[in-house]
């Protein structure tokens, strides 16, 4: 059973508009884990019939580990209002963990993101706590650096740590072991 697996998974992402028939390709070649990855927006998915067939697909093979949404919340009023809509929707999944870009207010220096980071992120991350979910950042830099940052200020330990002192608590992670 999943409750008694100690040691590491076998995942990999899987876009959700591919659907359950992706999952149900890709099961058999070993994959243990998955997250749903949605590119910018939620769109016309409907989640509660994804998550039931998607767990259907995997039964007790695999878990969903992580539901994620990749644009940028800080620029995309949509993709904020996504991130929220996936974070109050995860337990359909099975799973208790958002994934995705910080996003970024592009062409300035990574600090100047941070009062419009404390601001989405602030009222996400309370969301998630109501909802008993995390939120962990990709770190991919998407291109971005700290001077002209793109789509994503969740790459240094430098902006982890200002990122971290915007929003404190135990909502906020990381999604990858950063090595």
């Amino acid at each position: 059973s999943h409750e008694e697996h100690q040691d590491i998974r076998i995942g990999t992402l899987a876009g959700m508009n591919l659907g359950p028939n992706y999952l149900k390709q890709i099961l058999p070649h070993g994959f243990e884990s998955f997250d749903l990855t949605l590119w910018q927006y939620i769109g016309d998915i409907d989640l509660e019939r994804l998550a039931k067939e998607s767990l259907d697909v995997i039964g007790d093979h695999a878990i969903i580990s992580s539901v994620g949404i990749y644009g940028n919340p800080l620029q995309d009023e949509q993709t904020a209002k996504d991130w929220e809509t996936l974070i109050r929707n995860a337990r359909l999944f099975g799973c208790n963990v958002v994934c995705g870009f910080a996003g970024a207010l592009e062409d300035r220096p990574l600090p100047e993101s941070m009062p419009k980071f404390k601001e989405v992120f602030g009222h996400l991350a309370s969301v998630a706590e109501g909802e008993g979910v995390k939120i962990a950042f990709e770190n991919c830099d998407m291109g971005g650096t700290w001077e002209s940052p793109r789509w994503n200020i969740a790459h240094a330990p430098r902006a982890w740590e200002l990122m971290f002192n915007e929003v404190s608590g135990e909502t906020l992670g990381l999604e990858w072991e950063p090595c």
